[in-house]
């Protein structure tokens, strides 16, 4: 282990090195921020909380409506009342008590869900994604002496996260700063033992000086080998105080809670690409051009003056209905004339923001303003979706749902929240089916497949019906139903399937026999071996 002062060092060391990888990305962070996510826009430069100048550079709101168009579309179409199954993957014991538990399982996780902040929390990490390109999401678990009483899922902003990469490009190091009053410290560490006393008294000094400094911590999330246990595969949590070089507290965990989620990725950048990054040139045009039509309007109706050198008139002039302003002569006051093509800003503009919905997919997104949509349509239009954002949806699976999903089940199972799962006589691994409408339509082209395959050999088998046995049915109806999201207990397992084949056969066979057999007692044939031998 490593003394304390040079773990919290090398911790900050780590910290301020990768804040200085990101500052680049920080400047288009910060323009995409403040033209379509301005409560966010906090990069470079910090505001009061509750600036509502956030807003002045907004002009033009089609990016921001596209932009949350696509993220609750995205959260519409992923997570449905039942969004996920589980099963055991490689398992061989799929008895129906072992798929009845993971039904529970199932039912008690997906009600935590509901009953958790998660749809809130997941609709801000998904509008980061499409803003920024990069969301941070954790989720922990509320407990009462052990027992499981509920979960708390968080969206970090960006600009309060960096992270690091292991060869394979995923996200293993997260490096978080945390800003917190002395008061706000003493109150959250002051009854834990674990940190230092030295860490209390700096807070205490700090409010008997009556100081405005805020204490800024920087949370380590690394995996344990780097502390020096090769042989440890689970992730250490360090706190450190920067300001005092000190190990505040540290902790263990099995698995990494912090999902870090990218939109899109490219080849040796750690963080996300987004649509609002590929548009930002668009949507800075759209908003400065809105900003120009802005005054050539007020021109145009607030038109400027010009006096003639010398005339008497009021000090103000009065702009009101049926203003009057006092002159000495009737041409002292005249407008200028500036004229203005509105018709060429329209024009252009609707150009533009044309641009920009598409970035955003917004015309694929958009249903039909009707109220009789059939099946076929609604299927279709997801279909659609999966064809645009099927590499989106693949990622998201990826980083962020399967480790989530994993991190629920695991916490709920420690405190005690699902009932006694069955004897399990093989060996093998939680596995997560996702069965919203997205991923459907994403299996759909599996299904397809499938179904032309099996169509295409019952036509060949007219002509040579051997041909059927080089097509394994069971597996093609069990891809089948998994591509349509059927329930794991509508299919017996193979075992269970070839027992229950061999004793149709087996009764085939045996009434064949008799019939035989009756056959031959009427005719006053003899008997043949076969059947001589069964008697």
């Amino acid at each position: 282990m490593e003394d304390q002062t040079l773990q919290a060092k090398r911790v900050i060391k780590i910290y301020d090195k990768l804040m200085a990888k990101r500052k680049n990305w920080e400047t288009y962070w910060e323009f995409a921020a403040q033209y379509v996510l301005p409560n966010r826009s906090d990069f470079i430069t910090k505001r009061a909380s509750g600036d509502m100048t956030r807003t002045n550079q907004i002009f033009d709101a089609t990016a921001t409506r596209a932009a949350r168009l696509l993220a609750t579309s995205i959260q519409g179409a992923i997570f449905t009342d039942r969004w996920f199954s589980l099963k055991m993957r490689n398992d061989t014991s799929q008895s129906d008590a072992l798929n009845g538990w993971l039904e529970q399982v199932e039912a008690i996780m997906l009600a935590a869900f509901e009953e958790s902040n998660f749809q809130v929390q997941i609709g801000q990490a998904l509008m980061s994604m499409v803003v920024f390109g990069t969301s941070g999401l954790t989720v922990e678990g509320k407990s009462d002496d052990g027992t499981f009483q509920g979960l708390t899922f968080r969206d970090h902003e960006l600009r309060s996260f960096v992270f690091d990469e292991d060869a394979d490009g995923i996200p293993n190091r997260i490096y978080r700063k945390i800003v917190m009053s002395p008061e706000s410290a003493i109150l959250r560490y002051r009854k834990d033992e674990e940190v230092p006393a030295s860490f209390i008294k700096y807070c205490e000094d700090l409010i008997k000086q009556n100081s405005e400094n805020e204490i800024e911590l920087v949370e380590a999330i690394e995996p344990a080998a780097l502390l020096g246990d090769d042989t440890d595969t689970g992730f250490s949590s360090l706190l450190v105080h920067r300001m005092t070089n000190t190990t505040v507290k540290e902790q263990t965990y099995e698995d990494l809670d912090f999902m870090v989620s990218r939109w899109d990725k490219i080849t040796g950048d750690m963080y996300g690409w987004s649509p609002t990054l590929g548009a930002l040139p668009d949507i800075i045009t759209i908003n400065e051009a809105k900003r120009l039509e802005l005054g050539a309007w007020e021109k145009n109706i607030l038109p400027p003056k010009q006096i003639v050198v010398g005339s008497m008139f009021s000090d103000e002039i009065d702009r009101a209905p049926n203003g009057i302003t006092m002159v000495n002569r009737p041409d002292a006051i005249t407008n200028i004339d500036e004229p203005y093509d509105f018709r060429v800003t329209i024009m252009k503009g609707d150009e533009i923001r044309e641009a920009i919905k598409f970035a955003f997919h917004e015309q694929e997104l958009i249903l039909p303003d009707r109220n009789h949509d059939t099946a076929t349509e609604v299927s279709i239009r997801y279909d659609l979706m999966q064809r645009l954002l099927g590499a989106t949806f693949g990622r998201i699976k990826s980083e962020m749902l399967q480790k989530l999903i994993a991190s629920v089940f695991r916490i709920m199972q420690d405190q005690g929240a699902f009932p006694p799962p069955p004897e399990i006589t093989g060996s093998g691994n939680l596995d997560v089916e996702y069965q919203s409408p997205l991923a459907k339509s994403q299996r759909a082209s599996e299904t397809q497949a499938v179904e032309r395959l099996v169509s295409f050999a019952m036509q060949l088998a007219q002509v040579n019906p051997e041909l059927t046995m080089a097509i394994d049915f069971y597996e093609a109806l069990n891809i089948y139903s998994q591509g349509l999201g059927a329930r794991a207990l509508i299919l017996k397992d193979k075992e269970t399937f070839d027992k229950a084949v061999q004793e149709m056969q087996k009764a085939q066979q045996e009434a064949l026999q008799q019939e035989r057999q009756h056959e031959q007692q009427l005719k006053g044939e003899p008997q043949d071996a076969a059947t001589e031998e069964q008697l």
